[in-house]
């Protein structure tokens, strides 16, 4: 029997959670999506990594996790050795280790060991990272850490 889909929006309201800032449009960046857009524009320009897709791209990378279950990561990034890193941004705020998004990311670090997956937010102006999974799985580029 399969379940009624709802908007994050809505599944927030009906929890009686915080609505402020939840994305109504998937596929749409925020403003700290596209500045790490920005970023990686920027690192592939200068040779720092091969390539990356997005969310928002019309060939946007996805994750298989069950038949019915998939993983839409904000990036994947190939590296100059052609490894993948996964890389999810989120707001400072998200820090429950128990979030919907948050055990997607962790669920698909554990279904795919062969790439590295990172989740940063940012803090005082600087990138941090959350999490940092498989980093056996590929080398990061110096200016992503």
């Amino acid at each position: 029997m399969p379940t009624e889909h709802i908007s994050a929006k809505e599944f927030r309201i009906t929890q009686g959670l915080n609505v402020k800032g939840v994305a109504e449009v998937k596929g749409k960046m925020n403003k700290w999506e596209q500045e790490y857009t920005n970023l990686l524009s920027v690192l592939q320009r200068a040779g720092s990594i091969k390539s990356f897709r997005t969310m928002a791209d019309k060939e946007k990378p996805l994750l298989q996790m069950t038949i019915n279950c998939k993983y839409t990561p904000d990036f994947m990034v190939t590296t100059n050795d052609d490894k993948t890193i996964v890389i999810e941004v989120k707001a400072s705020g998200c820090r429950d280790r128990y979030s919907a998004s948050i055990l997607r990311f962790r669920i698909s670090a554990d279904l795919f060991p062969q790439y590295r997956f990172i989740m940063v937010t940012k803090k005082d102006g600087a990138w941090v990272t959350m999490y940092d999974v498989n980093k056996e799985a590929a080398r990061l580029p110096l200016e992503l850490l």
